[in-house]
């Protein structure tokens, strides 16, 4: 997609003035094609009829003083993707530290063609894992984007798990998350390991067992 293509689909989602529309298209299109985020070098790309040293402080002014509408960003997301339901939606977080300062974010995204594009983000002011109510908040975020009927499953690590499986179930929103092995399940009215429940699995064999006192499909696979 080049920059006047992307711009006119933008102007539909977008309330801004139609200089701020093509400068944030020309800087899109010139992320794709350079593959980096240095600035430095996108200037050089964004207009060559403007010397670098204007791109550059151009660029700076946008992400230091512009407030970007992540509504209108994520109604850009999913007209540009080309799946419009049976929605993968995947939960991550990531963590990392800028100097001395924490960042924490929290996000679901959809996934097409093995990416996830991000659709709901949440900044978590600690370190750390997320909670059930953030996670729950963030699916609101999600559910306030697209429509239940429009997800097939919402996918996650080993980290999310606990009661938030008890909202989705309450909403009618399938999930498959992966658990850990040390996870305490219950089985003949005995509570072991679930590496334990495993360890003697047949090819192909299938059985329900509760996880943190939900009723659940477990499958496992030996490596």
């Amino acid at each position: 997609m080049e920059t006047i293509e992307l711009q006119e689909v933008m102007q539909g989602y977008f309330p801004w003035h139609k200089a701020r529309v093509t400068f944030i298209a020309a800087f899109i299109v010139s992320l794709i094609k350079l593959t980096s985020v240095n600035f430095t070098k996108l200037a050089n790309a964004l207009n060559g009829n403007v010397k670098q040293k204007s791109n550059y402080r151009r660029i700076q002014r946008f992400f230091a003083h512009f407030d970007l509408s992540y509504d209108c960003l994520t109604g850009l997301i999913l007209h540009l993707l080309p799946v419009k339901s049976d929605f993968t939606v995947s939960i991550d977080r990531t963590n990392w530290k800028l100097g001395k300062f924490n960042i924490n974010i929290l996000t679901a995204g959809i996934i097409y063609q093995g990416v996830a594009f991000p659709i709901c983000w949440m900044l978590l002011s600690k370190r750390g894992n997320s909670n059930t109510r953030e996670r729950i908040h963030l699916m609101q975020q999600v559910l306030q984007r697209i429509r239940k009927s429009q997800i097939r499953v919402v996918v996650a690590d080993r980290e999310f798990i606990g009661q938030e499986w008890a909202w989705l179930d309450t909403q009618n929103i399938p999930f498959a998350i992966r658990i850990k092995e040390n996870a305490i399940v219950k089985s003949d009215n005995k509570e072991i390991p679930l590496k334990k429940l495993f360890q003697n699995l047949q090819i192909h064999q299938q059985t329900i067992f509760r996880v943190y006192g939900h009723s659940l499909y477990l499958s496992a696979i030996r490596l």
